[in-house]
């Protein structure tokens, strides 16, 4: 039998339990709680105040209010959050919440109706997971940052049902959704991507990896100062050899497979490089004028250059030079590039 200080015989005594109902009001609404239990002193029948069950009756009265609105109880927060693997901390600021409120949520807290209809999203989809890592890239550092992408990316990869190419296209539109600046305000189109390419292979003689990423930068570029916006919808970052897509060696991947283009590993002494070939008719219709026009004036102005020289002409540009490797190369900063800036003189 428990023991408690009962304050109208001033001091400790046995107190018994007994069931009654009880009807608390949850954010407004009455909630009753049939099994709720009060305890009272075994000497002189007075109601004795018990923290154990006042918890239990706040627990039940909660449960229920979940029950009828239908919202995740703290066991299915608990699980959304490990079936990603990630601590409590690394979910609530992977969504922008505060730092404990999903450890409030699993320890029986009420939850908010907006951030319970979150919660079933990532559940259901972990792209909505992935793109809310996304919005606040800010709040991790980069190591962590890269770390919890690549493991919530992995669960989009299981979710996803079909080729590696709508996976891929699925991450690229979560990216633009995010950031479409850094897109170039264009949508990534995997068809379209691989038309452009097939069609600059077909077009330049010995097109290795390095001097297609050149390309490909300056019609991006050269076309979002002249209108605005990109041609590929790609991303560019700084890498040691000049600009380059995002994940370049994943797109240049899928592209083989898709039947888009053959690459093949040629040595050069010590060095060797991939050599990328036309495999399929490309068919730019697809494509705006101003587009076309961009992407022939690219190819005639710099396709005879070697994969070195179009390097070293991007290494003279305070747009690589600014910044370190595996930073964004903004498109906005398009008009600061000596090079775009004569490629947008001779097309206007």
């Amino acid at each position: 039998m428990k023991v408690a200080f009962c304050p109208n015989c001033l001091r400790e005594c046995n107190i018994e339990p007994v069931e009654k109902p009880e009807v608390l009001v949850v954010r407004g609404e009455p909630v009753e709680v049939v099994d709720a239990v009060h305890y009272k002193c075994a000497v002189c029948g007075n109601e004795v105040f018990d923290i154990e069950s006042e918890e239990r009756t706040l627990r039940l009265a909660y449960d229920a209010y979940r029950r009828k609105h239908g919202l995740l109880t703290p066991e299915q927060i608990a699980g959304i959050r490990e079936r990603y693997g990630l601590s409590q901390r690394a979910l609530a600021k992977a969504l922008g919440w505060g730092l404990v409120t999903i450890h409030r949520y699993e320890s029986g807290a009420l939850q908010d109706v907006s951030h319970d209809t979150i919660l079933r999203q990532i559940a259901s989809d972990p792209a909505a997971l992935l793109k809310r890592l996304e919005q606040n890239k800010h709040s991790f550092s980069e190591e962590e940052w890269e770390r919890l992408y690549s493991q919530i990316a992995s669960r989009v990869l299981e979710s996803v049902t079909g080729s590696l190419v709508a996976v891929y296209e699925q991450v690229e539109s979560i990216a633009y959704s995010v950031n479409p600046a850094s897109r170039g305000f264009r949508a990534f189109d995997f068809q379209k991507v691989g038309n452009i390419v097939a069609w600059i292979a077909s077009e330049t003689e010995g097109l290795y990896k390095t001097k297609l990423a050149k390309l490909l930068w300056l019609a991006d570029f050269a076309h979002f100062s002249l209108k605005g916006t990109s041609i590929t919808g790609l991303s560019y970052v700084r890498m040691p050899y000049g600009p380059a897509p995002d994940r370049f060696h994943i797109l240049l991947g899928l592209l083989q497979e898709s039947g888009c283009i053959d690459m093949v590993t040629q040595d050069f002494g010590e060095y060797s490089g991939d050599l990328i070939r036309v495999r399929k008719t490309p068919n730019l219709s697809c494509l705006s004028n101003s587009e076309k026009a961009v992407l022939k004036a690219v190819v005639h102005r710099f396709g005879s250059m070697t994969s070195k020289g179009l390097s070293d002409l991007s290494h003279s540009e305070a747009l690589w030079q600014s910044r370190p490797d595996g930073a964004v190369l903004p498109y906005e900063e398009a008009d600061g590039v000596g090079v775009i800036r004569e490629l947008k003189r001779e097309l206007s």
